[in-house]
């Protein structure tokens, strides 16, 4: 069970003082669906530039059945992918990594992520399944 609050600062500033903007992107997928007794079950997602940007840092981010992840930049969608991460995961270790400096992207780049699971049960898992179970209980 967890106890306490969650807060979120936010620090306004006039418009005309905004050097740069930040956003936080979702470049894998909410399309999750892992068949019974599946291990390192492989899903895809992918996120194409639409301007230049600068990747600052990265946080792997699943759910309860994860054990693996991977991220890749392909520039300009020629199919040679840069690894920007590789490492198994543990759903009590989600910090951000940074990088520095920063790494430059351009219109057309394409971000991969290739999420692994495991599955041990005999239903399917979906993302809707896992956050539901989330509500009950989550190692």
């Amino acid at each position: 069970t967890l106890s306490g609050e969650s807060v979120i600062e936010v620090v306004t500033i006039p418009e005309a003082s905004v050097v740069e903007e930040a956003e936080a992107i979702l470049a894998g997928t909410l399309a999750i669906v892992i068949p019974p007794r599946a291990t390192d079950y492989e899903v895809r997602g992918e996120c194409t530039q639409r301007r230049a940007q600068r990747i600052l840092s990265l946080m792997p981010h699943m759910h309860q059945y994860a054990v693996h992840q991977t991220v890749t930049l392909d520039r300009g969608g020629a199919g040679a992918d840069e690894i920007l991460y590789d490492a198994d995961y543990s759903f009590d270790d989600q910090r951000y990594r940074t990088f520095e400096p920063a790494i430059e992207t351009v219109t057309g780049d394409v971000i991969r992520v290739s999420c692994f699971y495991d599955n041990p049960t005999s239903g399917i898992i979906t993302f809707a399944s896992a956050e539901n179970s989330r509500k009950r209980w989550w190692n």
